[in-house]
Parts: structure tokens; sequence; C-alpha cells
């Protein structure tokens, strides 16, 4: 998994926070500007449609119905990339100061 999928789910959050406020004031019967509210829905589909994207090009066979189900998808990636990368680190022992190898 890269690094970019947090940063664009918290894009994603960001761009859902306006809609949920906006979506409260409907409820209660308040105004809202139209065309403010449709843009901030056009930036949420876009985040979403980042958010697929990155998935999909690293995890193509990825299904999920609803956001749990993709919060829970991207936190085993992030496991399985800390749990790399700590195997990874384990393994590789640091060139001594005259540049020999000192393996495992």
């Amino acid at each position: 998994m890269t690094s970019t999928w947090p940063s664009a789910i918290a894009s994603l959050d960001s761009a859902l926070a306006p809609l949920y406020e906006k979506l409260q004031r409907l409820q209660a019967v308040k105004p809202v500007d139209l065309a403010e509210l449709i843009e901030q829905f056009k930036m949420a589909a876009e985040s979403a449609r980042k958010v697929r994207v990155l998935v999909s090009s690293e995890l193509p066979e990825s299904a999920w119905q609803d956001r749990e189900q993709l919060d829970a998808l991207v936190e085993e990636e992030v496991q399985k990339t800390r749990m790399l990368g700590g195997i990874l680190s384990a393994e590789v022992a640091p060139a001594a100061s005259d540049g020999t190898y000192q393996g495992v």
C-alpha cells in the first residue's frame, strides 16, 4: 500500500464534512446555498474517485460495500506494510564504514 492512501482518505473526509453540515441544515429546515452544495458534492465525488483509483490500482481484486469495509481493508493493508517494513529492516544489515557488507 502506498503512503498516499491515508492522505486520499483524509481528503475525502474533509470533503464530506461540509456536506454533513449542509444536510443538518436541511434537516433543520434551514436555507442552504444550492450552488455551494453542488460544488461540495462535486469535490466529495472527486475525492471518492481518487480513493477508488488508489485502492483499485494496488488491490485490483478488492471490494467493499460501505465505509466500514473500506476502512478495514485500508487498516489491513497498513498492518501488512508495517509488518513487511519491520521484516525488511531486520534483514538488512548496514554496511561497515569501509563499505563492506555486514550481512545477516
